[in-house]
């Protein structure tokens, strides 16, 4: 049975067709594909559609991808390093390991979408809005959530230093047993479930936010 927080799975075919890919253009769509081992820096294509596949040992880094679709896709140890997919909609999308610092996600529809053991740090996802997605075990030291709208959204064993939240709408934010002792905008955690521990941690964020001066 699904908790509040469950991620639903990407749906895929029992069989997918290899593919070979050496390029990327406007439009294009891939559909019940696995891709393997490929390795594309610099491309430019807008509105690509990405269906219930696979991509394992994939590199598409310093690429722009805006307003790409991708549904039912699970990406093994994949690099997306500096690669912008501003304004994108993913609905149950897996990301198992990879390297993806710096990545663009600013002002996307992120749904049923888990991050496990990747390197997400610099991470940009300004006013995006977060549905049932899960960060576990991740490195999102200086990323970007301002202005996001998250619901039922877990950092599970996260590293959250220099993490930006100003100006965050939060319902049924989880972030017990990250690190949160060095974030910004805590202010934007209205809402969000932390641990007594955790609150003694960002004591000291608190009070340089409010602009108290403390003295003994």
């Amino acid at each position: 049975m699904l908790d509040s927080y469950s991620v639903r799975e990407p749906i895929l075919p029992t069989e997918l067709a290899e593919k070979a890919i050496d390029g990327i253009k406007n439009g294009n769509a891939l559909e019940a594909v696995r891709v393997a081992g490929v390795s594309i820096t610099g491309a430019e294509a807008r509105a690509i559609t990405v269906e219930s596949s696979e991509f394992e040992g994939v590199e598409l880094s310093s690429c722009l991808f805006k307003k790409a679709t991708m549904t039912d896709v699970v990406l093994q140890d994949c690099l997306f390093f500096g690669s912008n997919f501003d304004g994108s909609g993913w609905l149950r999308v897996e990301f198992r390991k990879g390297m993806h610092s710096g990545m663009v996600l600013s002002d996307c529809s992120l749904q049923d979408v888990s991050f496990t053991s990747a390197k997400l740090n610099l991470g940009n996802f300004r006013v995006s809005k977060l549905k049932r997605v899960v960060f576990q075990d991740c490195d999102l030291t200086g990323s970007d959530f301002q202005g996001s709208s998250m619901e039922k959204v877990r950092f599970a064993n996260c590293k959250l230093d220099e993490v930006e939240f100003s100006n965050c709408k939060m319902n049924q934010v989880d972030l017990r047993g990250s690190d949160v002792s060095a974030m910004k905008g805590v202010s934007g955690l209205k809402g969000a479930k932390i641990t007594q521990a955790q609150l003694i941690g960002m004591v000291g964020a608190l009070a340089a936010e409010l602009g108290l001066i403390v003295e003994d």
